[in-house]
This record gives structure tokens, sequence and C-alpha cells, in this order.
């Protein structure tokens, strides 16, 4: 199960402690900023000259004439993903620790609050952000860090309009573009992306019947 450790849980208490709603708003605004600016970062992939044009297949690490790979784009991509990841953990954690109740919530209780939440706005366009990077072929970065801010969502917020749609996405690129007869990404990232959202997947709160429809 999702979990913070380390640092991360002291930050996590840190925020439950402070109990400073402008605080909470502000950090959640910097989070949006933050996600937003390093999911976009140009990484070094290379001048091309090997047929490479997109990320997600430049980190197929395939040996190359030289005899290596691209070691300035692994230290790029390793840095930006790990940050990624742990800042949209934190902000899938602000999003929803107003609503997350440590008891199952009967289903006329998650109706009324799915109704409720569906007139708002979320704070980061997630939904946007993954269908702008599977043009560009930037799953690889993208997917990780969607997949943390996901597992931190209440159980109300999985029934959201809004990710029903994104979880059906979601879905169709795992079944479509990293399916092992599929040639859109390298086996190797296909097979990380899987892995990634498999755990999703198996969360109790996610709608499963996606996977079916």
């Amino acid at each position: 199960p999702p979990s913070f450790s380390g640092a991360a849980e002291f930050f996590r208490d840190f925020i439950l402690v402070c109990n400073s709603p402008k605080f909470v708003r502000h950090l959640r605004d910097l989070l949006v900023g933050e996600v937003t600016r390093l999911n976009s970062v140009q990484l070094d992939i290379g001048d091309g000259s090997h047929g490479v044009s997109k990320l997600e297949d430049s980190l197929g690490w395939e040996v190359t004439e030289a005899g290596g790979y691209n070691e300035v784009l692994v230290d790029q991509y390793q840095e930006t993903l790990i940050t990624l990841r742990i800042l949209a953990k934190f902000l899938g954690f602000l999003e929803s620790f107003a609503y997350t109740d440590p008891s199952e919530l009967s289903s006329d209780h998650v109706s009324v609050s799915v109704e409720l939440r569906s007139q708002t706005c979320v704070a980061l366009d997630v939904a946007r952000l993954v269908v702008e990077a599977q043009d560009s072929g930037r799953l690889v970065l993208t997917i990780p860090w969607v997949v943390e801010f996901l597992c931190q969502l209440d159980q109300a917020a999985h029934q959201l309009p809004y990710y029903s749609g994104l979880y059906t996405r979601l879905a169709s690129i795992y079944q479509t573009r990293l399916a092992p007869a599929s040639c859109l990404v390298s086996p190797h990232t296909a097979h990380f992306l899987s892995l990634y959202l498999g755990w999703l997947f198996e969360k109790k709160t996610f709608p499963r019947e996606v996977l079916i429809l």
C-alpha cells in the first residue's frame, strides 16, 4: 500500500500538526507549479544520430555504437523522476486528506461526496498532462508520478468523473501501447510502466471495471 517513510513521513506529519490552511494552500500551489515545470523539462536525448527522437525510446538501454548508453540522459531522468514522484505524492495527499476517513465510507456517503466535489476544479489537470505525454513520447516520465498522485486519493475521489476518464485512458495505454506485441515503446520502458500501472490497478479503491470496458 502507498505510504510515507523516512523524511517524507516527517514532512507529512509536519503538515498535519501545523494545522494552517494558509500554509497548506500555498504549499499546494507551489507543488502544482513545480510538478508542471519538471514534467515538461527538456532532457538531453542526444543529437538524434541513432534515430532517437522520443524520451521513452531513448531510455531503452540499448548499447550505442560508442559502446554505452547516454549516461547524462539517465542521470537527468532519474533525478527528475524521483523528485516528481515525491512532489506528486504530497500533492495527492493535500488534495485528499480533508476527505480521508480511516473507516470505509458507505455508498450513500460516497455518492454525496462525489456529487458535491464534481462541481469543483482539480488543482492540477493531470489528465491533460497524460495526453500530452502520450503524444510527445514522454509517458516514461509522466506515468510514474501520476500513479503516485492517484494512489493518495481518498475513497470518494476515485469515483469522480474527472478521474474516471483518466483511469480509462491509463487502462487503454496499459492494454495497447504497453502490450508485449506493441512496438510503440522499448520493451524495458513498457515493462517498467506496466509494473507501475499494475500497482495502481491493484489498489482496493481502483475501479477495476475500466480494465474490462
